[in-house]
């Protein structure tokens, strides 16, 4: 026997070493060739770039459906791209930016003469109108404050306030007023509207359908249903059919993206603060008289334009005023001269 640290392969003769050899090759050959060739692709950088510009479209778009982390380490990087970009070329930017904003910044120009001119034009108007003279004349002997008494006389109508209310258990979910509103207890008026509607439906139990408006006084309350929710609109005024329209389609977007916190309602209210900017829409108002945002004519409603300046009316108490100012001028010479 050999030595036990002898090489088996150095006591056969030549001829089976080279036949072992060859049959290593056969059998080890086509693994060894695809193990160079993994270790070539993932030991050269212009091998894994080729591999990963094949997939690299798909896997952002697959990172991107699940969440937003993928934008997130993005948004540092471009945006550091955009701003040395623009440090280095600024004019490369303002020619890309010129169509869009040349017409913004003209319009917003325009618009703001605009606005001045119309707010310049009805001071003067509250100014020297007869009729807002004597609407002055009415906000000293009545108390109240000027800007009241002319809403009062060119108000169309107002939505004053809004309670959006869980239909089931009639818990108010949001209470929204206008500014210089008084707010009624909002758990109270829910109250008063449920009993109205338990009213409606007992009384009149065989009709189909449910109360939609009914009035308090100067106030009238729009009320729209949804599966879940219930919104009462309280308005002053005659508002148009669009009102309703308006309403429901609010209630709507409150009901499709609520509709799990809807489903589960508990009587937490937080989780319906966010409906704010789903109900501020609502609260709107026309005037008449009076161009603006805020005018009946510009909403539809057939609201009557402000009047020229130089009206028959005004010029006469314009002549009027400097005959009063010219007989007290005349008056104060001739006593100074006596």
């Amino acid at each position: 026997m050999g030595d036990a640290g002898t090489d088996p392969a150095e006591l056969l003769p030549d001829s089976d070493d080279a036949r072992l050899t060859e049959l290593r090759s056969l059998l080890i050959r086509p693994e060894q060739v695809k193990l160079e060739e993994l270790d070539r692709r993932l030991t050269s950088p212009e091998s894994l770039a080729e591999q990963v510009s094949g997939v690299l479209a798909h896997a952002v778009a697959m990172r991107g459906s699940p969440d937003d982390r993928l934008a997130l380490v993005l948004r540092p990087i471009v945006e550091e791209a955009i701003r040395s970009s623009v440090r280095r070329n600024p004019q490369f930017f303002a020619d890309i930016l010129y169509p869009v904003m040349g017409p913004a910044i003209r319009k917003s120009i325009a618009e703001a003469l605009r606005t001045m001119m119309e707010s310049f034009n009805y001071s003067l108007e509250t100014t020297f109108s007869w009729k807002y003279l004597k609407w002055r004349w009415e906000a000293i002997r009545t108390g109240r404050s000027f800007a009241e008494v002319v809403m009062l006389h060119t108000l169309v109508y107002r939505v004053e306030q809004l309670f959006l209310l869980h239909r089931e258990s009639g818990v108010v979910l949001k209470h929204l007023t206008v500014d210089g509103i008084v707010a009624q207890d909002a758990d109270l008026v829910s109250g008063m509207l449920t009993a109205i509607q338990d009213f409606v439906h007992d009384s009149f139990g065989g009709v189909e359908g449910s109360l939609e408006t009914f009035r308090v006084g100067e106030l009238g309350v729009w009320i729209e249903q949804a599966p879940r929710t219930v919104l009462a609109a309280v308005v002053r005024g005659n508002p148009p059919p669009e009102l309703s329209a308006l309403l429901r389609t609010q209630l709507e977007l409150i009901e499709l993206q609520y509709v799990v916190s809807l489903e589960k309602f508990d009587g937490d209210t937080s989780r319906f603060d966010n409906t704010t900017d789903l109900l501020r829409p609502c609260l709107i108002s026309a005037q008449t008289g009076r161009r603006g945002p805020h005018s009946a004519r510009q909403r539809g409603l057939g609201g009557r334009e402000a009047q020229p300046w130089f009206s028959a009316e005004r010029l006469l108490l314009v002549v009027a005023v400097l005959a009063i100012v010219a007989i007290a001028v005349f008056a104060i010479l001739a006593l100074t001269s006596s």
